[in-house]
């Protein structure tokens, strides 16, 4: 393997590389009660597996990768933010599917609006929006 040249180095830092999306990939008991989960809350549908162990799903642009394990790193935050484009509807629509809020629809004061869900390893996620108005 080479190293790139001078020349190549001075371009990629006078072009800067744009990001394009994020993947999420959480660790879960059981990837397919996960999937379960994932289709009926939220919409997600399943675009690739690999056995019990790994799922990758989809829905408007946004994956989210389940990855098997017998013991899942739950974090005592939200480790994911689903940026939506009706908040409070997305969060009528938990609801109607039997999935309880962790708490109140929020306002922050940096200007998101958001809620938060658990799934059934314990995950913490947020669905929310900008009310911040950009001129």
């Amino acid at each position: 393997m080479t190293r790139p040249g001078r020349a190549e180095i001075v371009r990629a830092v006078d072009e800067p590389v744009s990001f394009q999306r994020l993947q999420v990939a959480l660790g879960v008991r059981d990837v397919g009660r996960s999937v379960a989960f994932y289709g009926r809350h939220f919409g997600f549908e399943l675009i690739s597996a690999m056995g019990d162990d790994f799922a990758l799903l989809g829905r408007d642009g946004v994956t989210l990768a389940l990855v098997s394990t017998s013991r899942p790193a739950v974090a005592d935050f939200v480790s994911c933010y689903v940026y939506v484009s009706d908040v409070e509807a997305a969060r009528e629509a938990c609801i109607h599917s039997q999935l309880t809020p962790v708490g109140p629809l929020t306002t922050h004061p940096w200007g998101n609006r958001d809620f938060v869900v658990r799934d059934p390893d314990g995950h913490q996620l947020a669905f929310g929006q900008s009310t911040k108005v950009v001129s």
